[in-house]
């Protein structure tokens, strides 16, 4: 059994790329991005003895990360959802055209919190 602190730091190294995703999907930003992240792993480290592993922890700690950004965004009126990990997935591809994925970030900026939300899970 991993004490809180092992238990933290293998869930941080696990998940801190794909959750500063997450957040850099909602901002657009690195520096907002590595706020939200921190924001989040605080919660998460203050969460944590709370867990009631009725869920995976990648799935738990999506939650709380999205409840952070979104938390963010509502508190400082930031611009909407662009999903940036659609573009920098696609844009290792050397077939890969801007213009399309510019289109979908347009449409999807326009959709209500909660659906940019939800098809940022999908995505993810």
């Amino acid at each position: 059994m991993q004490n809180k602190e092992q238990l933290f730091d293998q869930l941080f190294r696990d998940f801190k790329e794909k959750l500063f995703r997450l957040c850099y999907s909602y901002c657009n930003n690195k520096a907002v991005a590595e706020d939200m992240l921190q924001d989040s792993f605080s919660k998460i480290w203050l969460h944590l003895d709370n867990f009631k592993q009725e869920c995976a922890y990648s799935t738990w700690m999506y939650r709380i990360t999205a409840n952070t950004c979104l938390m963010h965004l509502r508190s400082n009126k930031t611009n909407p959802l662009v999903l940036q990990e659609i573009i920098t997935d696609a844009a290792s591809d050397e077939h890969y055209s801007e213009e399309p994925v510019n289109e979908l970030n347009k449409a999807i900026a326009q959709l209500e919190e909660i659906d940019r939300l939800l098809i940022s899970m999908v995505l993810q």
